[in-house]
């Protein structure tokens, strides 16, 4: 049978392309406001638990959980685009990302938490440490929203 195993972000973090990381707090943002840089921002995970706890297994189904703030760009529903990223912790540099995937389920300001289906590859992205954590980012600067730093990452694997 299936099991499915949930992973807590352990950490989050958003870098601006004007003035890197951000320290005053750690919402996880997309996007450009009035000019203050474009965000990527990340969540982190226990990289190790994930990867042990897949071993072997065949990916099924891949959710994030996450919750848009009452605060930041248009108050209305809007769609973010997901990454993948390779890091444990903060760089010292510009966080590379991969695999955009942009989902047809939106967020606007005060929605409960949501349940967002990623693509499997992100989950064997993690399970064969190619890539170590979620982000959010969108080259084109919009649309510009801020996310609780906590996730939860859901994963359902079994045998093939």
């Amino acid at each position: 049978p299936d099991k499915t195993f949930t992973f807590k972000s352990t950490n989050s973090q958003s870098w601006r392309d004007t003035s890197g990381w951000r320290t005053d707090n750690n919402y996880v943002y997309q996007g450009e406001w009035s000019g203050g840089g474009n965000h990527r921002g990340l969540w982190f995970f226990n990289s190790a638990d994930i990867r042990a706890k897949l071993a072997g297994l065949t990916i099924k189904r891949v959710r994030i959980s996450v919750t848009r703030l009452s605060k930041g760009g248009s108050s209305s529903a809007q769609k973010p685009t997901f990454w993948l990223h390779s890091y444990t912790s903060p760089p010292s540099g510009t966080p590379l990302l991969a695999a955009s995937f942009t989902p047809s389920t939106s967020f606007a300001w005060g929605d409960p938490a949501k349940w967002v289906t990623l693509p499997n590859n992100y989950g064997d992205d993690l399970k064969n440490n190619l890539r170590q954590g979620i982000a959010l980012y969108n080259s084109n600067r919009a649309p510009y929203m801020l996310f609780s730093g906590s996730a939860t990452l859901e994963i359902v694997a079994g045998s093939a």
